[in-house]
């Protein structure tokens, strides 16, 4: 899970945790073989080990069991799917790898300074303030885009339970949108 926070709002790992918990048995992917579990692990080498043997050692017994004619058509089937799943994972992994091994800071000095320069009644249609950014909507919102783009599920639009108005960005009156973020281009330039 890669998170992303603030000092002046900040989300701890144990958040993501436990959101992540929640949302996955909700959303179980269509082609899970088994329900989905969610925990964090400390270090690389233990989340190495843990892979090997929950899922490595698990694949290679199932197409060795498949390849001596166990179970016939169907038992090599399904271990050809394991193989394929367990590939995926590992293509996830280590496409996230650097994100969830690394200390990422992010400095939003200037959308403070621009917010600074917003009149009051812009701030309700132009949201620039992280301190009420609701991370349990911003989770969810990390696993829908998991389902929706990495593991190329067909979800529609996110669940009611997942999504609090909070986080969302949209104005509500679009010209007037346009106006603020006309004068925000031009305040990050100057």
């Amino acid at each position: 899970m890669q998170a992303t926070t603030t000092v002046e709002n900040p989300m701890y790992w144990g958040h993501s945790q436990q959101t992540m918990q929640q949302y996955w048995p909700r959303h179980p992917p269509t082609r899970a073989i088994a329900p989905s579990q969610f925990s964090m692990i400390v270090t690389p080498q233990a989340y190495q080990l843990k892979f090997f043997l929950t899922y490595s050692v698990p694949s290679a017994l199932f197409n060795v069991l498949a390849s001596v004619g166990f179970g016939g058509a169907k038992t090599r089937d399904l271990a050809a799917q394991f193989n394929k799943l367990v590939w995926r994972a590992r293509v996830v992994s280590e496409s996230f790898k650097h994100f969830v091994e690394n200390t990422w800071y992010f400095d939003n000095a200037n959308t403070r300074l621009v917010g600074n320069h917003i009149v009051e009644s812009e701030r309700e249609d132009f949201w620039l303030s992280v301190r009420e950014l609701n991370w349990f909507s911003y989770n969810n919102t990390f696993g829908f885009g998991l389902m929706r783009y990495v593991l190329k599920e067909e979800m529609i639009e996110m669940d009611k339970h997942d999504v609090d108005n909070n986080m969302s960005l949209c104005a509500n009156d679009w010209t007037r949108g346009m106006l603020v973020l006309y004068r925000v281009i031009v305040l990050l330039c100057i």
